[in-house]
């Protein structure tokens, strides 16, 4: 029995020795079971980070069969959806994120990844460049459906500029046929069913034509503003979220920003086409000379659309500078208008009528001259640069009507000529008062105005003293002011004389209850007509009152001066009043 323990204790110390060594094996095993793990989970991590699933690879590429085949390899045929643009942006982070490598130990690892990216970015690129030409051709109809990925595919060409490009220019050739055989149907054939009615149908009506093709550039530029925008550079939330990165810009965000794509450059080349029609059309009713009114509206319908189409085209663009150069034009061919219808009054003024209103050839280049200005200020011309502006066109028009005014009084007497000159020349002021780019011309032909009134207050004043002789005692008196004789001394100075002359200027003055003015009741303009008569009256009145003291003073020695001067001036005047 002692020889079963000792043999049952050594197998025990042997077992047990056994077990140490298994336990230690387990113990290391399980060690490196642990580190293998945790290689496991980095090398899955670093596959999940810098390798593309099989189902991104079949998103990129199209769904191939065949598994072996190499990463540039694409399907032309399957068609594109949100999936490939997320897979898209992927290989754009893995290559992105493969800079961290080239930075560490790992850089081997780097350069195979950042390859094998290039051939799947490339191949990308190539299939989406083919489905975005392939899309692009279902624009050749006048209201084309985009397909709604169309956006999210430019967006992203943006990244291959070459690419992109050609895209741009498929773009731009296909929307410009499109427009330019729209352009033609309006012109000739119309809408559908013939409604609207075609453009050229209304040939015969200058400013309904230009202004009926303007407004279909107008419509047409902002439909296709429209459409481009949408195509283009549309913000949609799909877009966003496929490309929107985080964290601050990078470099790659920075490209595309670069090269993000001018809406307003692809419209100008779309419109390139309809250029020619369109001024040579605009050129063959300015030559035709439908009138100077005509002609200045057209050249405003030419400038308002030009200010309006702006907003959306290039200003270098082709339409824009067709617009403008037509604009150019019809103001050439207005100038000329302008300058032979000047002229033609220059070299023929009219007699002054009777009444010395104005002549009706005025009144008739006066509304002209409104239409011409109410055209105007209906126009898209800054507030601050239209007086500017339209000054030479003003002052043309106002210097030729005041010549032939002044060559048509040229043969009235002195009085007359006050009379008819400011009723023509307020005629002229009162058509531009109502504007407010006229004003300094305004102020320039009230100064005239002026000029004028003082005439005919002098020559009116004049006569009413001549016709009851008392400009001939003044006369006298002012020659004799400084003279020491009595002033009843002088010849036709006595006191009958004089009295005789007063009564006569009383009578004269006050047969009619009122001062008698024939020249400045001639005047039309009611104000005008007030103040010239206001001074003529107060000439009047200072006149008597300087006879008034002359014949109350005692060195004159008049007997009984008061009953020679039966008013005081004070009363003289509440009865010229």
């Amino acid at each position: 029995m002692k020889e079963t323990c000792v043999s049952m204790g050594d197998r025990l110390k042997a077992t047990k020795s056994t077990a140490g060594v298994l336990l230690t094996q387990a113990s290391s095993l399980q060690d490196e079971r642990d580190k293998n793990l945790v290689k496991q989970k980095i090398c899955q991590a670093f596959l999940q980070r810098f390798r593309l699933t099989n189902e991104e690879i079949n998103a990129l590429r199209g769904t191939i069969t065949t598994s072996s085949l190499h990463p540039s390899a694409i399907n032309t045929s399957a068609s594109l959806d949100v999936s490939f643009f997320k897979a898209l942006k992927r290989v754009h982070q893995i290559h992105t994120d493969c800079k961290v490598l080239l930075r560490t130990h790992h850089q081997t690892a780097g350069l195979e990844i950042m390859e094998e990216m290039a051939l799947h970015q490339q191949a990308g690129y190539d299939r989406l460049y083919r489905w975005a030409k392939n899309e692009c051709r279902g624009l050749e109809r006048e209201q084309p459906a985009v397909h709604q990925l169309m956006p999210l595919a430019f967006r992203a060409l943006a990244e291959r500029s070459v690419l992109l490009g050609y895209c741009i220019e498929e773009v731009e050739n296909i929307r410009s046929k499109v427009i330019s055989r729209g352009f033609v149907n309006a012109l000739t054939r119309g809408g559908p069913s013939g409604l609207p009615r075609p453009i050229e149908i209304h040939a015969h009506d200058p400013i309904r034509y230009v202004g009926d093709m303007l407004g279909w550039i107008h419509q047409s530029i902002a439909s296709e503003y429209e459409l481009l925008s949408s195509l283009l550079n549309s913000d949609i939330s799909l877009e966003d979220e496929v490309h929107k990165k985080e964290g601050p810009e990078n470099e790659k965000s920075q490209e595309v920003k670069k090269n993000q794509i001018n809406v307003s450059k692809v419209l100008s080349k779309i419109f390139d086409g309809i250029c020619k029609p369109f001024k040579m059309r605009v050129e063959q009713v300015i030559e035709a000379q439908p009138g100077l009114v005509v002609i200045w509206r057209i050249a405003n319908l030419l400038d308002f659309y030009f200010r309006t189409v702006g907003k959306n085209v290039l200003v270098d663009s082709m339409i824009s500078i067709t617009l403008a150069d037509s604009k150019v034009e019809s103001l050439r061919v207005f100038n000329d208008m302008l300058k032979e219808y000047g002229e033609s009054l220059i070299a023929s003024p009219p007699s002054p009528p009777f009444d010395l209103s104005p002549p009706h050839s005025l009144l008739e280049a006066i509304n002209k001259l409104m239409e011409i200005m109410s055209t105007y200020e209906s126009s898209l011309v800054p507030n601050e640069e239209r007086e500017a502006e339209f000054s030479p066109v003003l002052s043309r028009i106002v210097d030729f009507l005041l010549k032939m005014c002044t060559l048509s009084a040229a043969n009235l007497p002195p009085s007359d000529m006050a009379v008819y000159l400011i009723n023509c020349i307020s005629s002229i002021q009162t058509a531009l008062s109502g504007y407010s780019f006229a004003s300094k011309r305004v102020e320039m032909l009230e100064g005239q105005i002026e000029a004028h009134m003082d005439t005919l207050v002098e020559e009116e004043t004049s006569s009413i003293l001549s016709t009851c002789g008392l400009s001939q005692k003044l006369s006298v008196l002012q020659f004799n002011s400084t003279s020491p004789e009595p002033l009843s001394s002088l010849p036709s100075m006595d006191s009958k004389s004089v009295t005789q002359t007063i009564r006569l200027f009383e009578s004269s003055l006050f047969e009619l209850g009122a001062l008698v003015m024939p020249q400045c009741d001639r005047v039309m303009s009611g104000t005008l007509r007030q103040t010239s008569r206001n001074q003529v009256s107060q000439l009047i009145i200072s006149a008597y009152a300087q006879l008034y003291n002359a014949i109350m003073d005692p060195k004159n020695k008049y007997d009984n001066p008061s009953m020679i001067v039966r008013y005081k001036p004070e009363q003289f005047a509440l009865l010229c009043s």
